[in-house]
């Protein structure tokens, strides 16, 4: 806890042994394409990978009193939250875990020295990302009817809204996640409504969904809708 934010920060270690690996190299063909050649080796090894994140969140209510109508107050609850998590890029060669062979026409090609063991080896690719979610709740609480003694006070969720997106930071373009739209609301006693829907801020071209140029410089507006869900359901039971 730091004042009214709790803060959660994230290690995660992984290690995988094996007794052996491979190696590659090149073999020039008399006809002019080459052969790669694949060696296995044997040596005791780990591949020992680690990501690590920091989580922060709070939050506030809001409180509107009514008094009327049998309503006695409406609460609204937001809870946001940041969160950033880095993985680096194993495929470098100061972590040893890939090698590399030059093809004849100067081609540098990088291989997985585990990629034939069960487990595989480590991730090629750095990640670096930051995601924000607000989390908005709206409850109503009723009021006490004064003329029946066995009235009792209720509480019911009127609508769960929660927001989200990303950012990441390693991406060579395309670096906004797509922003995440989820719902649900209650119908009295009956039925509960639910929905999702997701958004991009990126343009598309033919058959490509998504291109690396956001819609406003289309003049196209900010979002456009992607992915739409919606559900209703009920629960019946006998005494």
């Amino acid at each position: 806890k730091i004042g009214y934010f709790t803060v959660s920060p994230r290690l995660r270690l992984d290690s995988k042994w094996y007794n052996e690996q491979i190696e590659q190299f090149v073999v020039a063909s008399s006809i002019g394409s080459d052969s790669v050649v694949t060696n296995e080796i044997k040596k005791l090894d780990a591949v020992t990978t680690f990501d690590v994140g920091l989580n922060a969140s709070t939050k506030f209510y809001g409180m509107f009193n009514i008094n009327s109508i049998g309503i006695n107050a409406v609460r609204h609850t937001v809870t946001p939250s940041v969160s950033y998590n880095y993985r680096p890029d194993f495929s470098q060669k100061g972590w040893g875990y890939y090698g590399e062979y030059t093809r004849s026409d100067g081609e540098v090609v990088t291989y997985n020295k585990y990629q034939q063991e069960v487990y595989g080896g480590a991730d090629a690719g750095e990640q670096q990302n930051i995601n924000l979610s607000i989390g908005n709740n709206f409850e109503l609480k009723t009021t006490v009817d004064p003329t029946d003694t066995t009235s009792k006070e209720n509480k019911i969720q009127i609508l769960n809204v929660t927001v989200g997106t990303g950012y990441n930071f390693a991406a060579d373009s395309l670096n906004f996640a797509d922003i995440n739209l989820s719902y649900r609301t209650q119908m009295g006693e009956f039925f509960d409504l639910s929905g999702a829907s997701r958004f991009t801020p990126y343009d598309y071209s033919g058959t490509t969904s998504k291109i690396d140029k956001y819609l406003v410089e289309s003049g196209k507006g900010l979002l456009r809708l992607t992915g739409l869900n919606f559900s209703v359901s009920t629960s019946l039971s006998g005494e």
